[in-house]
């Protein structure tokens, strides 16, 4: 038995021996992998950093963008401001007949419109005759006429302003129907055709 004990401890320590060889062997494969680790570690939380970093400055920029375009937009309004103190002011001092003062509040409203489609790509939208388009109209009534064609529209109560491809504010149109004793004609000869 003491030498079943002894080749056993001897099984023992080369077992021993070669567990310790595969972890030398293993060791410098294990400093690879906890070194690639600790960069990819590193990457990561520059990564992160230059992100939040972005997020940061296009929050600003925006901001500042936005800004932008309120100053511009009240800068490309000012001459009109100016035109409308003008106005009050010499109606105030010249007493000014309504053919006048009608005359300048034209021009101020041509300004102002010329401004919005120049400077800031604005669309206006309803045209009397144009066929009623729900997307860039909002019918407040109908009318029968018989001077236009039926889903017309007749009036423009307010315009509408598009800018690009969004619509700001319908149009307010008035829209024809066909009256209503042309209808009966047309199902009264139909039924006579049949």
């Amino acid at each position: 038995m003491s030498d079943d004990k002894q080749s056993g401890v001897e099984e023992e320590q080369q077992n021993d021996a070669s567990v310790e060889e595969e972890v030398e062997q293993i060791q410098p494969e294990k400093n690879d992998v906890n070194q690639k680790y600790s960069e990819l570690q590193e990457k990561y939380v520059r990564l992160y950093a230059d992100f939040e970093n972005f997020k940061k400055r296009y929050a600003t920029e925006r901001e500042q963008t936005i800004k932008q375009v309120k100053v511009d937009l009240v800068i490309s309004f000012l001459p009109c401001i100016d035109d409308i103190e003008l106005a009050i002011d010499s109606a105030k001092s010249h007493k000014l007949d309504s053919a006048q003062m009608s005359e300048g509040l034209s021009m101020m409203h041509k300004k102002m419109i010329s401004i919005l489609e120049n400077s800031w790509n604005i669309q206006l939208l309803g045209t009397e005759g144009q066929e009623f388009d729900p997307v860039y109209h909002e019918a407040i009534g109908t009318a029968e006429s018989t001077e236009h064609a039926s889903n017309s529209v007749l009036q423009v109560y307010q315009k509408g302003y598009q800018l690009h491809d969004r619509v700001i504010r319908p149009a307010k149109v008035l829209v024809s129907k066909k009256p209503e004793n042309e209808k009966k004609q047309k199902s009264s000869i139909e039924d006579v055709k049949e």
